[in-house]
C-alpha cells in the first residue's frame, strides 16, 4: 500500500495525536503522511476542483460546525462517505442522534463528526437563585424550563437581589452566537439549507428564527431582562459577571464555566441546564461538532487509513486505551482547575465510555451531577439533542441583527432579518461558484 495522506497542519493537530502517528507507521509503513503549512494551501484558494491534484491537495480536513461543510474554499465538494462508514462498520455504532442530523434526506452522509467539542445551555449562578427562593425543598435550583419561566425567573432574581436576572452580550456580532441557541429552542435547525443540486440557500430568515429574534427583542423593551449595561459588552465579561455575582444567567457553553469559577462562583454554585423551550418545543442543548470532511477526489483506501488515524487518536468508536486517556484527561483537567466535570454526548454508542464517565463523576470533588440534571436529559433524548447548522457568516449576520434589534425599540425585526439573509445569502453565493 504506497500512497500519502496529506493535511493542514492546524488540521492535524486538532484530529489526531503524536502517538497516533507513530503507532499508524507501524500499520502502514508505506504510506506517507505530509503536513502542509497555512501558507502552502493559498495557492488552492478558488482552483476548480477539476484541477485538483490528489498527490498535492489535502486528504482530509477538520472542521467545526457552527462551520460548514465546503466554508475552506480550497475545497469545492465532499464526498460521499456512507458507504465506507458501513464497510468498517462505524456507521452502525454513531448515536442515532448525530446519525439523522448530519444525514442528507437520503441518509447519505458528507461529512465524519468524531467529537462534541461543546454543550450550549444556560449557566446559572445557584446563590442568587438560593438568594430570591428559587429551590426546591432538597435545595436544587429551579431552572427555568420555559422562556415564560426564564422571564418570571430573571424578574424575580433582580427583585429579590437588585442584580440582573439574565446577562445577554452583544458587544461583537460573535458575542451575539447564542442567539443561534435561542433560534434552536424556537424549532431552527439551520440557518442554510442545501438544495438537491449541492447549492446553498439561506434560512435565516425562516418563521421560526424571525419568532425568536421577536422574543429577543421582547426581553430588551417590553420585560427589560437585557439592559443596556448586558448587550453593551462581551461574552467575557458577562460570564466574569455571572460569576462574580452580578448577573444571575447567561448562554454559553459548558466549556466556559472555567471562566466563571475564576471570577469567584464556587464550582458546587455553578449551575448548567437546557434552554427554556416556547409551547411545543423541548428544552434542548445545541452542541458544537468537531468533523472531519473528505474531498471528492480522495480515494476509498486514503479514507480508510484516516479512519485508523482517527481511532488510534480515540476518536473512533472502538473504546482503547488511547479514548480512555482523551476521557480521563478531560475530567482531571477540570478538575484541577476547580471546575465541575460535565460531559458531552457522545459521537459513538459505547456501554463503556458511559460507565467510565459515571465512574468519574461519582469520584469527582468539584460535581455535583443533580445540578446538571435537566442537561443531561436533553442530550441523552434525541428528540432534544441538536446540532444547530449555522456558519460563521450567518452567525456573524444574526448577530448584527440582534445588535440593532436591541438598540431600536421600533426595530422592524422581520425586515431587519430579510436582509441579515440577504447578506448571508450573498456569502453563500461565493461558496456556490465552486
Amino acid at each position: 500500500m504506497n500512497f500519502k495522506l496529506i493535511f493542514v497542519e492546524g488540521d492535524s493537530e486538532e484530529m489526531f495525536t503524536k502517538n497516533a502517528f507513530e503507532e499508524f507507521k507501524s500499520i502502514y509503513p508505506n504510506v506517507e503522511i505530509v503536513l502542509l503549512k497555512d501558507s502552502e494551501i493559498s495557492e488552492f484558494n478558488n482552483m476548480d476542483i477539476s484541477q485538483a491534484d490528489n498527490s498535492l491537495w489535502p486528504t482530509a480536513y477538520y472542521h467545526q460546525f457552527w462551520h460548514s461543510a465546503n466554508e475552506d474554499n480550497y475545497v469545492s465538494k465532499n464526498k460521499d462517505i456512507t458507504d465506507m462508514l458501513k464497510k468498517t462498520g462505524w456507521l452502525d455504532k454513531m448515536s442515532e442522534s448525530i446519525r439523522s442530523t448530519i444525514s442528507d434526506d437520503n441518509g447519505r452522509i458528507y461529512s465524519l463528526p468524531y467529537n462534541v467539542a461543546c454543550s450550549f445551555g444556560l449557566i446559572c449562578n445557584i446563590e442568587l437563585f438560593e438568594e430570591a427562593g428559587l429551590t426546591d425543598m432538597n435545595g436544587v435550583p429551579v431552572y427555568p424550563k420555559t422562556w415564560e419561566e426564564f422571564i418570571e425567573t430573571a424578574a424575580k432574581i433582580k427583585a429579590a437581589t437588585g442584580r440582573e436576572g439574565f446577562f445577554y452580550p452583544t458587544e461583537y456580532a460573535f458575542d451575539a452566537s447564542a442567539f443561534a441557541g435561542i433560534a434552536n429552542s424556537f424549532g431552527s435547525e439551520s440557518f442554510y439549507d442545501v438544495n438537491t443540486d449541492g447549492k446553498y440557500t439561506s434560512n435565516l430568515d425562516s418563521e421560526n428564527t424571525v419568532s425568536a429574534m421577536e422574543f429577543l427583542k421582547s426581553l430588551r423593551w417590553e420585560h427589560e431582562i437585557i439592559t443596556e449595561d448586558s448587550y453593551t459588552e462581551d461574552s467575557l465579561f458577562g460570564y466574569k459577571y455571572v460569576g462574580n455575582g452580578s448577573a444571575a444567567m447567561i448562554i454559553g457553553a459548558n466549556d466556559a464555566l472555567e471562566q466563571v469559577v475564576m471570577n469567584g462562583l464556587p464550582a458546587d454554585k455553578v449551575g448548567f441546564c437546557a434552554l427554556p423551550s416556547v409551547p411545543n418545543q423541548k428544552n434542548c442543548s445545541p452542541v458544537m461538532i468537531d468533523s472531519v470532511d473528505f474531498p471528492s477526489y480522495v480515494s476509498d483506501e486514503q479514507i480508510e487509513a484516516v479512519l485508523t488515524l482517527l481511532e488510534l487518536a480515540g476518536h473512533g468508536p472502538v473504546f482503547n486505551d488511547a479514548k480512555k486517556a482523551l476521557i480521563v484527561d478531560y475530567a482531571s483537567d477540570l478538575e484541577s482547575a476547580g471546575v465541575p466535570v460535565i460531559f458531552n454526548p457522545q459521537i459513538w454508542n459505547s456501554p463503556e465510555v458511559t460507565e467510565l464517565e459515571e465512574r468519574i463523576i461519582e469520584k469527582s470533588k468539584t460535581t455535583n451531577n443533580t445540578l446538571y440534571k435537566s442537561f443531561y436529559e436533553a442530550i441523552n433524548n434525541s428528540e432534544e439533542f441538536k446540532i444547530m447548522l449555522a456558519d460563521n457568516a450567518a452567525v456573524y449576520a444574526a448577530g448584527k441583527a440582534v445588535n440593532e434589534v436591541l438598540n431600536n425599540k421600533d426595530a422592524d425585526v422581520s425586515e431587519i432579518i430579510k436582509q441579515a439573509s440577504k447578506k448571508h445569502q450573498q456569502y453563500l453565493d461565493e461558496w456556490n461558484k465552486n
